[in-house]
């Protein structure tokens, strides 16, 4: 997929951000064109070879129906962890490291409920700061709303069950027009 200047995308590793420009980069005898990517949550720009992308897994920033499947996703039966700590701790950062949207929920909803029975590991804790950061600026992106804001909204989104935070409201429109 190619994006272009203000296209809101997705890296795996980083996180959400905005291409803030297309530059040609001269590396020795060899010329690339690059993404140049400011990321939201943080303050980091990053430059990704434009034909990298697709391997890479960019993608655009989650629209309205996949933001829905996320509120499910978080509000949906959890998944038990394993006890044991490598098997679990594998599986959550093979969850977030994929930056899917759907497997980032799924780790944070899983790790949220195994929250609500014991306390969790510095190891556990870490990923799942690492999952909220990661999904709360995709979420402030996609809605126009800061970061913490985006925290709070799917944290209220793991305790309220019975409504998904904002659902009705796009403001993907709004923050395109400022």
């Amino acid at each position: 997929m190619a994006f272009k200047v203000g296209d809101k995308i997705v890296h795996p590793s980083y996180g959400a951000g905005v291409v803030i420009s297309i530059k040609e980069k001269q590396i020795g005898s060899h010329a690339n064109t690059y993404y140049v990517i400011r990321m939201s949550e943080k303050r980091l720009t990053v430059m990704v070879p434009t034909d990298k992308a697709e391997a890479l897994e960019l993608r655009p920033v989650s629209e309205k129906a996949e933001l829905a499947e996320m509120w499910d996703v978080l509000q949906s039966e959890p998944a038990t962890l394993s006890n044991e700590y490598e098997k679990r701790q594998a599986r959550i950062r093979e969850k977030i490291s994929s930056g899917d949207i759907l497997q980032i929920a799924q780790a944070i909803r899983d790790l949220s409920a195994r929250e609500q029975e014991k306390k969790l590991s510095q190891g556990d804790r870490t990923l799942m700061d690492q999952a909220e950061a990661f999904m709360a600026s995709e979420l402030a992106l996609a809605k126009g709303v800061e970061p913490d804001e985006a925290l709070r909204m799917i944290r209220e989104a793991l305790h309220d069950t019975e409504t998904q935070p904002d659902s009705e409201t796009d403001t993907t429109a709004e923050t395109d027009a400022k």
